[in-house]
């Protein structure tokens, strides 16, 4: 006799169902990690842009602003869980809503 879950031949077996929460609690694990990728990104192409520059104050200015867009954009990404959290108990919703 087989041990395990019964089988069923020649009938389509769904994937197990995903909540939404559990898609959000996912999701939520990977966007760290993207925006470590695209900030480490934004640096890299902001220094060849400074470096390649050659004193041509445009480029220079350019790659300034890429870097400032960049270390903004970190902030507000890092800062974004706390600011929902307290809109959240401003508006008087139940529980930790990231986390």
């Amino acid at each position: 006799m087989q041990a395990g879950p019964p089988t069923t031949e020649g009938q389509i077996v769904s994937p197990t169902s995903i909540s939404l929460s559990g898609l959000i609690k996912t999701v939520a694990g990977i966007i760290p990690v993207v925006v470590i990728i695209v900030l480490f990104g934004m640096f890299v192409y902001g220094g060849f842009t400074r470096m390649t520059a050659a004193g041509n104050a445009e480029q220079e200015e350019k790659s300034t602003n890429i870097l400032r867009a960049a270390v903004i954009g970190f902030i507000i990404i890092a800062l974004s869980p706390l600011l929902i959290n307290i809109l959240g108990k401003l508006l008087g919703v139940q529980g930790n809503l990231i986390g």
